[in-house]
């Protein structure tokens, strides 16, 4: 009987590119609250997050409450992008 395939769900960019090589299916979620200054509002709630099996990655980003946008990705220019995402204040979560 085929068994469902598990998502690992990673909080570091070297958890995902482990599970990549690895050929698992993988989910790397970043969230972002805070103050935003090209916000009217001064204040933003986001995530950004890349899930893949393998090397190939889809990228989805947006406003908490919406679809937001995807992207298919490279495993590297994905994770590339997950690390500038930290630098500018977006933190992991894990599976919710």
């Amino acid at each position: 009987m085929p068994h469902a395939t598990q998502t690992t769900q990673c909080t570091t960019t070297a958890q995902a590119r482990a599970a990549a090589r690895e050929g698992r299916r993988w989910r790397l979620r970043l969230e972002f609250y805070g103050y935003n200054p090209e916000n009217r509002s001064g204040h933003s709630e986001k995530f950004w997050e890349l899930e893949g099996e393998g090397s190939q990655v889809t990228r989805r980003w947006g406003r908490f409450g919406s679809r937001g946008q995807t992207k298919i990705d490279t495993l590297r220019a994905a994770l590339e992008k997950a690390v500038e995402k930290m630098s500018r204040g977006y933190r992991p979560v894990s599976a919710g």
